[in-house]
């Protein structure tokens, strides 16, 4: 991304566009499919970051990821 945009990830560029406003403090952007150059809005998903923790330990917990 380049402009006010720049050093920001696309995924949380196309999220504030998707819900109209900033990404708040302690809110990031899931990848539903953990593909991180997936970034069609259908596969973004709004998340507080102790949840996003949350899901990925239980993952590497449970020998998904």
């Amino acid at each position: 991304t380049s402009g006010p945009h720049k050093h920001r990830g696309l995924h949380s560029v196309i999220m504030e566009a998707l819900i109209g406003r900033p990404l708040a403090e302690g809110e990031c952007v899931h990848h539903i499919d953990e593909n991180k150059h997936n970034n069609d809005p259908r596969n973004l998903r709004l998340m507080t970051r102790s949840t996003h923790t949350h899901l990925h330990r239980t993952k590497e917990l449970n020998g998904l990821s």
